[in-house]
């Protein structure tokens, strides 16, 4: 105790104690180191003849073998599972440094509150993922000149689409496991039960779509989709970081704008959709899936895929419908709430006023006035 009094007397804070090694405070404090010693763990891996071929399936994409033109190409295959849960880890560790030597120190600039906080950290991951995101796929399509020939995103199907270079393997095992990761970020993040709900439905959607995508060769046209969907993205989360910072001169003009890309996005992949599953696949349509070959062109899937395209702009429009309703009302109850306040405001100074003048009077005046005012109002 005499040792904390003199450490506050000089100006200074007594340090707090470590939690306890392997508790649950310890790992939440330090994953992201716990999982560095894990990353270096496997690729140590390599230096031995015996582990070398196990931490090769972590670290390294599989299914690799060279084309006609001597080009390393890849396909995909049940390792692959290995390798997105490595990488998740990766993940992890780069969240934590993100959140540590950027959010961190915007946070304590801005002086944010808690609840905003949450929303602030959600925002700067995403955001910064989803610039990751459009920089890779636009890379991508623009080395193969897909961007230039976009009927590509249905010909020559499945070779030329379960084929793919090292950039474009990347690129899918990247995305799912950056959405993997986030399941395990609830508790290292320690995310609010409440928020929890609304981020794994989007993790989840994330998943599945892109997952189907990668496992069912339909890499290209899943490219052209998510280059304008995370564009839309990066606009609205870097948007919400300028919100939550209070620089609504910049926040109100971007949110307009990124209420008409949205919008936009919704239909382009729409029409992304129609043009792709329902026109271009149809003329190499085959009867029954051919897994052998990586040929899943047949009616059902087809039909099945531009519907779940289709049901989940439907279902981005509704909730982007609804808060736009709910905002809309919250203006209306709050100025019909402005506008009530002052005349309410006026009628307490008036009675007090009132009040003011009977007590001036006599005491054997004043109850007889208050009687009198009494009856007016009553009649």
């Amino acid at each position: 105790m005499g040792q904390e009094a003199q450490i506050r007397r000089l100006g200074g804070r007594a340090k707090k104690p470590s939690p306890p090694i392997l508790s649950q405070e310890f790992i939440i404090q330090n994953h992201g180191d716990i999982l560095s010693c894990v990353i270096v763990l496997v690729l140590a891996g390599f230096m031995f003849q015996l582990t070398s071929p196990l931490a090769q399936v972590f670290a390294l994409p599989q299914y690799n073998s060279t084309d006609a033109y001597g080009q390393m190409v890849y396909t995909n295959g049940r390792k692959d599972i290995a390798t997105i849960l490595f990488y998740a880890v990766g993940a992890i560790v780069v969240h934590a440094v993100i959140q540590e030597y950027l959010l961190d120190k915007l946070q304590r600039r801005l002086h944010l509150s808690k609840t905003k906080n949450s929303k602030f950290n959600e925002s700067g991951h995403l955001a910064i993922f989803a610039l990751y995101s459009v920089a890779h796929a636009f890379y991508i399509l623009n080395q193969a000149n897909f961007l230039a020939d976009l009927p590509s995103m249905y010909t020559n199907y499945p070779a030329g689409h379960r084929e793919m270079n090292l950039m474009t393997k990347l690129f899918f095992l990247i995305q799912l496991a950056y959405w993997v990761h986030q399941f395990p970020e609830f508790y290292f993040a320690k995310v609010k039960k409440d928020e929890i709900k609304n981020r794994s439905v989007y993790t989840l959607i994330y998943l599945l779509y892109i997952g189907a995508a990668y496992a069912f060769n339909f890499t290209r046209v899943a490219l052209v989709m998510l280059l304008v969907h995370f564009a839309s993205e990066s606009v609205y989360h870097l948007t919400r970081m300028v919100h939550f910072a209070e620089k609504h001169a910049i926040a109100q003009p971007a949110f307009k704008f990124y209420n008409t890309l949205f919008v936009v996005v919704r239909l382009l992949t729409i029409a992304i959709a129609f043009v792709t599953f329902w026109y271009g696949l149809a003329s190499s349509q085959v009867p029954v899936v051919n897994i052998a070959d990586g040929n899943f062109n047949t009616f059902g899937i087809r039909v099945g895929a531009t519907a779940l395209v289709c049901m989940l702009q439907v279902y981005f429009m509704w909730n982007f419908i609804m808060f736009h309703l709910k905002q809309m009302r919250e203006r209306k109850a709050a100025s019909q709430s402005a506008s009530k306040k002052p005349a309410k405001l006026n009628k307490n100074k008036q009675q007090r006023k009132l009040e003011k003048e009977v007590r001036s009077l006599p005491e054997a005046d004043q109850e007889h006035t208050r009687q009198l005012r009494s009856a007016k109002k009553t009649n």
